[in-house]
């Protein structure tokens, strides 16, 4: 991938990513991270768990090349970098993320971890994201998420789907084309999945595959040209993205509009965007325990328990956060999780 326009920025980037307030949560084998100044995010996926190593699920030397546009009565808004909005990070019960705000609209983009159907660890994401109406009269609201994948490249497979075997050139999906999702294959194991349709999923009016500088640099509209590949000479080379597009529609004073997207490693069953009910202490110890005797190798295991224990914290902080008080049933869950904890020890 070649992308000379970015090695200035980016090395900035680097040198300044110490001095940028940033929030990072895992859960399972997944880790998200948000970064307030710019108004972006990094996802990653536990590709292997003995040696703790986490794969980029899209491109992440400059997560600012991931963006959405908000569409407001035909005016087109780049979050993250447009001043007419302010960003800050969020975080509720069961997940965290951004609202980007200006003083006629607001978008909230709110992250929660989710598995794939049969996984007993978090495997995914689901991105929720509202557009409201702040001001006295009715607009014209829509949005893009351009995603800047980079699994596909180095094979030069840069895309598939359900129903496609390889996207090597432009590409427009419509609703009418009905593909469930898109994947990024990558190299060991790791491919993105972004789901297109399915259970929860807002689907897209239009999803766009095409190199990421003409992209980029395009207006609301693209112009897909079937016979053109990835590459933008001389300045953007074997470099592909994807944008989803959500047309606009009307939207009254205080009214808003959701989108509800999902994303993770590559599951046979896919995700679903449909709010998961909030784990028991019990049931996420459990799962996990399950996860880690399937493996016989003690590290994995060990490694696999500390990712439950990590979770069951994070889940313990939540609730001290939400200032609602244990319940007689939490305590009880914890003594069991203690209690199993040191039977497992011994296996060790």
């Amino acid at each position: 991938m070649s992308r000379k326009p970015l090695i200035l920025a980016g090395l900035m980037l680097i040198g300044l990513s110490a001095l940028l307030p940033s929030l990072e949560m895992k859960e399972g084998r997944m880790k998200l991270v948000l970064t307030e100044n710019t108004g972006r995010f990094s996802l990653y996926y536990l590709s292997d768990v003995k040696k703790n190593t986490y794969v980029p699920l899209i491109f992440d030397s400059d997560p600012r090349t991931s963006v959405i546009t908000a569409l407001v009565d035909n005016r087109d808004y780049r979050l993250g970098e447009d001043l007419n909005f302010r960003n800050v990070i969020v975080k509720g019960d069961s997940g965290a993320g951004f609202r980007f705000s200006s003083p006629t609209v607001a978008v909230n983009e709110i992250f929660t971890f989710i598995r794939s159907n049969g996984e007993d660890l978090a495997n995914g994401v689901r991105i929720s994201i509202d557009v409201e109406n702040l001001s006295d009269k009715p607009q014209k609201l829509g949005l893009r998420f351009l995603a800047d994948t980079y699994l596909g490249e180095k094979s030069g497979k840069h895309f598939s789907t359900d129903v496609r075997k390889s996207i090597t050139n432009e590409l427009a999906l419509t609703r009418l084309d009905g593909d469930a999702y898109l994947v990024s294959p990558g190299e060991e194991g790791v491919s993105l999945q972004w789901m297109i349709g399915g259970s929860g999923i807002t689907r897209p009016d239009l999803v766009v595959f095409a190199n990421w500088k003409r992209l980029i640099d395009s207006a609301w509209t693209y112009t897909v040209n079937p016979g053109r590949d990835f590459s933008l000479l001389p300045y953007s080379i074997n470099d592909s993205a994807a944008a989803f597009y959500f047309n606009p529609v009307t939207v009254d004073p205080g009214g808003k509009r959701t989108f509800d997207l999902a994303m993770g490693q590559l599951s046979e069953k896919g995700f679903a965007a449909l709010p998961q009910e909030t784990s028991s202490a019990s049931k996420l110890f459990q799962t996990a325990i399950n996860a880690a005797s399937l493996s016989t190798d003690k590290q994995v295991s060990v490694q696999t328990d500390l990712i439950s224990i990590r979770d069951l914290i994070d889940q313990l902080d939540r609730k001290l956060d939400s200032k609602e008080p244990l319940s007689k049933d939490d305590l009880q869950i914890f003594r069991q999780v203690l209690d199993e904890l040191k039977k497992r020890q011994h296996n060790y």
